[in-house]
């Protein structure tokens, strides 16, 4: 019984992988499910399950490195909409200036 769930459990990480769509929320799942495959099946370790420790393993390490890559998108990207921001402010700010300045002589 417990083999037929290790393989139920397999299947839904491989269903995971193939239908990503990419989030952070999504990436977080797959490393949860990773992990408890790792947790709840310890003899996937064993040399008769072949490499399927490692590919889980890899997996895993796969979603964290997308999942440091998508923090690291989501900070640029915060970064830039203020920047964005500050140089809205400036240009508005610039622009009232320029309205209110009176153009009476040529210099």
């Amino acid at each position: 019984a417990e083999v037929v769930r290790a393989v139920s459990d397999l299947f839904s990480v491989s269903k995971s992988v193939l239908g990503l769509s990419p989030s952070s929320q999504v990436y977080r799942a797959l490393i949860d499910q990773c992990r408890q495959l790792q947790d709840r099946y310890h003899w996937l370790t064993h040399d008769e399950t072949g490499a399927l420790h490692q590919d889980i393993s890899s997996i895993m390490e796969t979603a964290e490195q997308v999942l440091d890559e998508f923090d690291k998108a989501q900070q640029i990207r915060k970064r830039a909409d203020q920047l964005l921001s500050d140089a809205e402010k400036q240009q508005k700010e610039f622009i009232h200036g320029i309205q209110r300045t009176r153009f009476e002589q040529i210099s």
